[in-house]
């Protein structure tokens, strides 16, 4: 700020202070204006307007605040980045973008250049395309801030309520903490996810032969279920996996918060006129409809038993043995983290403190995961010849092995069209047209001069669909992050989940490939194209037995 401004400011301020606290007409000014003057200001002025009463030292303040607020945003409108036209003050572009989102970005790029503003969902939004969008991870905790933009579109703060010790920001730390040590490696969890999607297999593929296929409605469930199945084994226990009612709660409560929260897409006509509607249409359903308390119930009610049980096992051993039979899960976690490790537990209280971390932990492994699965699925099935590629590429891996391990850890890391289509996919899938948001904490200066101004939400662009774009280039594996592959994020901010995230994905879909043919009879549908964060696709899939078997899994 420019000394005539700070002057300015300093005579409004001391102004209206003074008509505060004098309020008979026409009061002399006691203070001497000359502390608070520039240099260059002409003593003549000066005198003049230590010789102004009150009345008019108002005035002249209030206009020359006012005019002076007025240029300075004027000139910072001016570096704003063009805004796209609309006909509909109320809906601004958020029809045009939700019917057509990928030529709606295409035509604005053309036109406007790699940086430009929507109206969209009642605001404006600041979209970047892939030259620029690496700077919205970049500048994380430097004026852009990742739990405030979730916050003022998803809501994760009415939604899961994570105690005054946890944040949003300690999401990654909590997965750090909670979730990866309950996975000692994946030599060790790869057999007890392989069993756990050849069982969902079996119930769902049962009746499939290579002359009768069997066409699957709703792809979608058979990607939750494997995963929800796979991580309840993780999170509570093999044992306490297999509970019909605790797989219950691991299937829906993610479905429940990506509801609330809007993930699968925003752009009701009231969250458009309104954008204060869905933050409390969340805080309504989260607090008087009280959606997530039957899956609380039934996690108190299971869990109880679970940890009692654990903590007179534990009695009954020796350190030694301890270490041999120990669960390795989140349950085990934190029991020991709450030094819940002899004596009775107090269940309600425990379960006051962990019951929110469970379930963000089950929303964070369990719903996104399946998301980008399924999209990794549809576009598999959508071409024989990716499924050729995938196929005798694990084909040459596994040597025709019938060991049900076969598919190791290492050799998906080893299957390099598999990990290329798995990261294409997670790079190009069209619902992260509109990825996680970033909010502008202040006013952030690209390096082409526009200004993000501060309150603004910032997202990236996708391109061209390429499977085996990443095929022999080792520094492009799906769970590398960089610049150029941002799904995961990058630096600091990197998922640290996308190790368990991406294993999972490459075993399903490696397992499929393995063992059926998959197409697409009506093809592929986007329900909903436009501002979305994590939509699966749908459309029925048809999965025929695969012969001659190279991969006997």
């Amino acid at each position: 700020m420019s000394s005539s401004q700070q002057f300015l400011g300093a005579t409004s301020a001391l102004a209206l202070g003074l008509a505060l606290t004098h309020r008979i007409p026409n009061h002399p000014l006691s203070l001497d204006l000359s502390t608070y003057a520039p240099s260059w200001l002409p003593q003549a002025i000066l005198d003049r307007l230590q010789n102004l009463d009150l009345e008019k030292l108002v005035a002249i303040a209030s206009v020359g605040g006012a005019l002076t607020a007025l240029v300075l945003y004027l000139r910072r409108r001016a570096r704003f980045p063009p805004l796209v036209p609309y006909e509909n003050a109320a809906y601004g572009s958020t029809r045009e973008y939700s019917e057509r989102p990928k030529e709606f970005l295409d035509a604005a790029f053309d036109k406007y250049g790699p940086v430009f503003r929507a109206n969209i969902l009642g605001r404006d939004q600041v979209i970047l395309d892939h030259d620029y969008a690496h700077l919205l991870f970049s500048m994380l905790g430097k004026g852009l801030d990742h739990e405030q933009g979730v916050i003022d579109l998803q809501y994760f703060d009415v939604i899961i309520k994570l105690g005054s010790q946890h944040h949003l920001h300690d999401s990654g730390k909590m997965i750090l903490k909670y979730l990866n040590p309950a996975l000692p490696s994946y030599d060790a969890y790869g057999p007890t996810v392989q069993l756990v999607y050849q069982r969902v297999f079996k119930e769902a593929l049962e009746n499939v032969s290579s002359s009768k296929g069997l066409d699957v409605t709703d792809p979608f469930e058979l990607c939750k279920k494997s995963l929800a199945d796979a991580m309840a084994s993780v999170i509570v226990g093999v044992e306490l996996a297999n509970d019909p009612d605790i797989a219950w709660v691991f299937i829906n409560v993610s479905e429940v918060v990506a509801e609330v929260g809007g993930l699968g897409g925003h752009g009701s006509v009231w969250e458009t006129l309104l954008p204060f509607y869905g933050r409390l249409h969340a805080y309504w359903v989260m607090n008087y409809k009280q959606v997530m308390k039957p899956y609380k119930t039934v996690l108190r009610a299971k869990l109880g038993a679970e940890i009692n049980r654990r903590l007179q096992l534990r009695k009954s051993v020796d350190e030694e043995q301890w270490k041999e039979i120990r669960p390795h899960d989140v349950l085990q976690g934190l029991l020991e983290e709450h030094n819940f490790g002899s004596g009775a537990v107090d269940v309600k209280g425990f379960m006051n403190k962990i019951e929110n971390i469970l379930l963000f932990v089950i929303f964070a492994s369990i719903h996104g995961t399946a998301v980008a699965l399924s999209w990794v699925l549809y576009l598999v099935a959508s071409d024989a010849d990716y499924q050729k590629q995938i196929y005798e590429d694990l084909a040459g891996l596994v040597n025709g092995t019938d060991d049900a391990s076969a598919l190791t850890p290492s050799v998906l890391k080893n299957a390099k069209y598999l990990d290329s289509f798995t990261r294409e996919t997670l790079r190009w899938r069209p619902d992260c047209l509109s990825p996680t948001p970033r909010k502008a904490m202040k006013d952030i200066t690209l390096p082409n001069g526009f200004i993000i101004p501060k309150g603004m939400l910032g997202f990236d662009d996708a391109k061209e669909f390429r499977p085996w774009r990443h095929v022999d280039k080792p520094a492009s594996t799906s769970v590398n992050v960089s610049n150029a592959f941002l799904p995961f994020g990058v630096g600091k901010t990197a998922c640290p989940g996308r190790f368990l995230a991406t294993y999972e994905i490459k075993l399903f879909i490696a397992l499929l490939v393995a063992r059926y043919e998959m197409s697409l009879p009506n093809g592929m549908k986007i329900d909903h194209p436009g501002f979305t964060f994590q939509a699966p696709p749908s459309g029925t899939i048809t999965f025929k037995e695969r012969l001659p078997k190279d991969i006997l899994l």
